[in-house]
């Protein structure tokens, strides 16, 4: 479809006109439809092509607004003849959004244009849930599609679409809407063509989403085009998919269906309450009283709301119907089904056409039913639907015979019982605490506070009030507040309760062992909750020993930590990509395990041990008792059959915490992970000695996992003659590793460094220091005298800014921004920004977000003595390592080479220390390590581009800068040639000078010319 955009406004029209499908000749007409009708009308013609645009004032985009109302007839305009998948093709997507630009440019009288803003909001609201492809490239190479510049705002402009909506609208089709708010389409789209009128119905519905904001296509309901006196253009099949009640409530607030018969009518309404359907039902039935004669009338309100059954009318007060059942219920669903529960269910005979109007289609159907003397019998059925729903809006079946039967359908009327469902606003709590042969649950179900429940009870259950087994005597509730019943099978009436007696501090230590807990439920679940976080953790079996997950959030930033976890040999974490590193430590000496002393294992009880237990009760909940310790008081409640701890409350006004258990739940799917991962698994072993005895770690660790063995201030070796150190770092190859560690001094190596000078450069350039650790702060001390520097990444460019030692703290005098921008400070705290120009032949583009990544000259600010010098060793601890470099070039006052002394960190190699006799350079790395970071993106929120174009020795050549806006800017040329002077202009016929190449600070985007003359 890429020749949609091609300048010829009548191969245009040839081209959809085909793609539409539609039948018989094409002719052009003049419509003339009496009332002018806003869209479809002839609109004014708009300017000219070459007619001048008014230059639009230097301000900020505004934020995108989108006329749903012409996006409505640019869906209907554009799909029409091609269905709503069309949409999911990128010619179809772009060419809605290319008739929606046309319909915005014949209200504003201008060419079609949208800033790619417009165009990014359009589809992301046309297709919420996909990531479409952009603009076809063959529409830019048709000329149809141009990229277009206005006002400095980037867009795309749609020179085609003007000419073929002019074409089209107003000549040979038109659009109308519906004149009722509540109709129940938004746009028809009428083709008058030589053999008829072609008529589509659209139904196109936005709504606004409350996660994140933005107004979204919910609904696309595109016809098929019926030309005026045709046949039906859809199956029965579409028809009852279509009044399935989640459809309808799409785009009508309330459906309501109505029957009567000889006895009476009732009405039964569907509408949404909170985005849940409420059925609800009226009745009036009238009829004689078989012995006395007399007549009555009878009216009831019933209905249904988020699976429960309620009646509003027979009862003084409400009653609403809760089931209690061994195996949990599917909720009766009965708005689904309003409208089709009334048809047949095996209905087989295809659609005929009766008659249409503007809105509607009748059709009818004949079946064959069967009595229940088994003798068939005909029945004809007449259904009238709306054309662009297919929403049904009557239905009669006439049988042999002469009786019939059927319903009518209204649709945004009234919501029936809208007042009686208020009583939702006040809502209570039913907990049921069930428990059969068929298992355990809790079920919560939210009832209105003012209403009775009726509770339906399957048989083999009894519900009681509490423990005790007070029995309900009758299972009905009376309006009130929350309640938690217990309902029983025979199996499971509580049984005889444990002596009191039982209730030790020793006998609730040994319950509670997690090995205990996990051998009796398969997994425990403790939540922490104190003054500062909120914490999980989760422990299940690995063979004989218990691991824990651990996930928790900072009450404070509402921050949460990744899930971590351990078991006997390790702990582990996970990276957000999913990968992850495990850890195990060792010291010189490896204790034997002791069940008594494994952090998982008394992970509940473990601030309990050494206390005393008083002041047991049994309660509905448990047994209750407290347990004083030297730490505090803790008030628990444990099970009373397991003597399992269910809750462990910290009583303590300063530090209060509170615990609580579940068992035998959920665990995370990562749980799943490590169980395949422990099924591969390879040893770690690290042989350890101490006073003459050798003693070894071995650790079990997945195949697929890298480990971390961390040894402390121990130097850790390769080999077993302590020669080659190693960092502990396990790569996660599936090899088993072996390695040494002495608590005593190792032997002396013979090569002293085990690092090259290359590999010390390699680390410690910026470019390679902000990869690794993001931010450098870099202090240096000179006599007393102190200066700073700062290094960051704003984008793709290095910040460095500067500090004298004579300036206030924190106050930054100078910097750069990549390689051909710098800045100072005045003395009034003002910023000016100095651009250089260079005449070199090969000008970079200097903009922050494009920049090609080229080294910067600071890039070797650190490393100025390593230049021709060779490192020597000097020492060494377990975190870093010492070593001199002695300058060739540089002296010190008495004529001795200049000496350097670095100190570097042993992993990373990034230099922390430089000293020299009377200097000291420190480095520190990190997040918040350049304050002025911070401070630069603040300003960077407000910016401005600032381009030159240079007429220079090599021709010209446009520089690119994106700056503060706040800032002062300088533009600075540099040549080789001394005797060529530089000029700036403020425009390409370098009529008006720019003085002395100062551009004043919040002066908006600029455009600069600079030129080269003779001094």
């Amino acid at each position: 479809m890429n020749s949609v955009l091609r300048k010829s406004a009548a191969l245009l029209a040839a081209i959809l006109l085909a793609a539409s499908a539609l039948s018989g000749c094409f002719k052009i007409q003049k419509i003339d439809n009496g009332t002018p009708d806003p869209i479809s009308d002839p609109i004014a013609d708009p300017a000219p092509p070459d007619a001048p645009e008014t230059e639009a004032p230097d301000v900020k985009p505004a934020p995108v607004t989108i006329d749903y109302e012409l996006l409505e007839s640019a869906l209907a305009i554009g799909l029409t003849g091609n269905g709503e998948s069309y949409l999911r093709d990128p010619n179809g997507l772009w060419h809605v959004v290319g008739l929606y630009a046309a319909l915005v440019g014949r209200t504003e009288s201008r060419t079609p244009w949208l800033s790619d803003a417009a165009c990014d909001a359009l589809v992301r609201c046309l297709l919420p849930d996909e990531d479409p492809d952009g603009i076809p490239d063959a529409w830019f190479s048709d000329g149809g599609v141009v990229r277009e510049e206005r006002d400095g705002v980037p867009g795309v402009s749609f020179p085609s679409y003007e000419e073929f909506l002019n074409g089209m609208l107003g000549v040979w089709r038109e659009l109308r809407r519906p004149e009722e708010e509540d109709a129940p389409y938004a746009v028809e789209v009428i083709d008058h063509l030589e053999d008829g009128e072609y008529h589509t119905y659209a139904y196109i519905a936005f709504q606004q989403d409350p996660g994140d904001g933005q107004t979204k296509l919910v609904y696309l309901v595109i016809g098929d085009t019926l030309r005026e006196g045709g046949t039906l253009n859809f199956t029965l099949g579409e028809v009852l998919e279509q009044n399935k009640m989640s459809n309808l409530l799409r785009y009508f607030d309330a459906v309501t269906l109505h029957t009567s018969d000889l006895y009476g009518t009732s009405d039964e309404c569907v509408w949404l309450r909170d985005g849940d359907p409420v059925y609800y039902e009226t009745v009036d039935l009238s009829m004689d009283d078989e012995e006395s004669g007399e007549p009555m009338v009878f009216h009831s309100e019933s209905g249904s709301y988020r699976g429960l059954g309620f009646n509003t009318y027979l009862m003084a007060e409400p009653l609403i119907n809760v089931w209690v059942t061994a195996e949990p219920r599917e909720t009766d669903e009965y708005s689904e089904t309003l409208i089709t529960k009334y048809l047949f269910d095996d209905l087989s005979a295809e659609p005929v056409f009766v008659s249409e109007d503007d809105e509607d289609v009748t059709f009818s159907l004949e079946e064959t039913a069967e009595g229940s003397d088994g003798v068939p019998f005909t029945v004809k059925g007449t259904f009238v639907v709306n054309k662009g729903t297919l929403a049904l809006k009557s239905c009669a079946w006439e049988y042999e015979g002469g009786m019939t039967t059927g319903f009518t359908v209204a649709y945004n009327g009234d919501k029936l019982g809208e007042d009686v469902m208020k009583a939702w606003d006040t809502p209570r709590t039913l907990t049921l605490d069930i428990r059969t042969e068929a298992g355990e649950r809790t079920e919560a179900v939210t009832v209105p506070a003012s209403w009775l429940v009726q509770l339906l009870v399957d048989e083999g259950i009894t519900v009681y009030f509490d423990e005790a087994c007070r029995e309900l005597t009758y299972n009905l509730i009376d309006a009130g507040g929350d309640i938690t019943l217990r309902a029983r099978d025979e199996a499971n009436t509580p049984a005889a309760k444990l002596d009191i007696s039982s209730v030790t501090l020793e006998n609730v230590l040994a319950a509670n062992y997690l090995t205990v807990l996990t051998e009796q439920y398969g997994s425990v679940k403790v939540h922490t909750s104190d003054k500062y976080a909120e914490n999980d953790s989760w422990f299940f079996r690995d063979g004989d020993a218990v691991v824990r997950l651990t996930e928790s959030e900072d009450k404070a930033s509402g921050d949460k930590s990744p899930l971590s976890g351990d078991n006997r040999d390790m702990s582990f974490s996970i990276g957000d990509d999913g990968s992850v590193t495990a850890r195990g430590t060792v010291f010189a000496i490896p204790a034997p395990y002791d069940p008594e002393y494994d952090e998982n294992n008394v992970y509940i009880i473990e601030r309990l041990r050494g206390g005393t237990l008083d002041e047991a009760a049994e309660t509905d909940a448990g047994y209750t008792f407290r347990v004083s310790t030297s730490a505090g008081e803790y008030r628990c409640t444990a099970d009373k059959n397991t003597l399992a701890l269910t809750e462990i409350q910290k009583d303590d006004a300063d530090y209060p915490a509170l615990y609580t258990m579940e068992y035998g739940g959920e665990l995370p799917s990562f749980a799943d992970t490590y169980a395949k991962a422990m099924q591969k698994t390879r040893t770690v072993t690290c042989h350890t000695s101490q006073d003459a005895q050798t003693y070894d770690w071995v650790f079990r660790v997945p195949a697929d996992w890298s480990f971390y063995l961390w040894h402390g201030d121990n130097p850790l070796y390769e080999d077993e003659g302590h020669t080659v150190y190693a960092d502990g770092l396990v790569p996660s190859d599936g090899k088993d590793y072996a390695f040494w560690m002495t608590d005593g001094m190792h032997a002396a190596r013979a090569d002293g460094m085990f690092f090259t000078k290359e590999q010390i450069i390699s680390a410690n350039l910026i470019t390679a220091l902000l990869k690794e650790h993001g931010q450098i702060f870099f202090r240096s001390t000179t006599n007393g005298y102190v200066s700073e520097s700062q290094f960051f990444r704003y984008g793709c460019d290095v910040i460095r800014a500067e500090r004298l030692g004579n300036t206030p703290e924190g106050k930054i005098t100078d910097g750069s921004i990549g390689t051909d921008v710098y800045f100072e400070s005045s003395a009034d705290g003002k910023m000016r920004a100095t651009v250089y120009v260079n005449d070199f032949g090969d000008l970079p583009n200097v903009t922050l977000v494009d920049n090609d990544g080229e080294l910067y000259r600071n890039n070797y600010f650190l490393l100025w003595d390593l230049d021709d010098a060779e490192p020597e060793y000097v020492s060494e601890t377990a975190y870093t390592v010492t070593f001199s470099v002695t300058s060739p070039y540089y002296f010190e006052d008495d004529g001795s080479p200049l000496v350097a002394v670095y100190t570097v960190d042993r992993n990373t190699l990034s230099i922390l220390r430089v000293e020299y006799s009377h200097s000291v350079k420190e480095i520190t790395y990190g997040e918040n390590a350049a304050p002025f970071a911070s401070e630069f993106a603040k300003a960077m929120a407000d910016s401005r581009t600032v381009t030159t174009h240079f007429l220079g020795s090599y021709g010209t050549q446009d520089l690119v800068c994106r700056i503060p806006s706040a800032w002062e800017v300088e533009l600075v040329v540099t040549s080789y040639d001394p005797d060529l002077t530089p000029a700036f202009w403020a425009d390409a016929n370098t009529s008006q000078p720019l003085a002395d190449g100062i551009i004043p600070p919040n002066s908006g985007d600029v455009e600069v010319w600079a030129t080269l003359g003779a001094g």
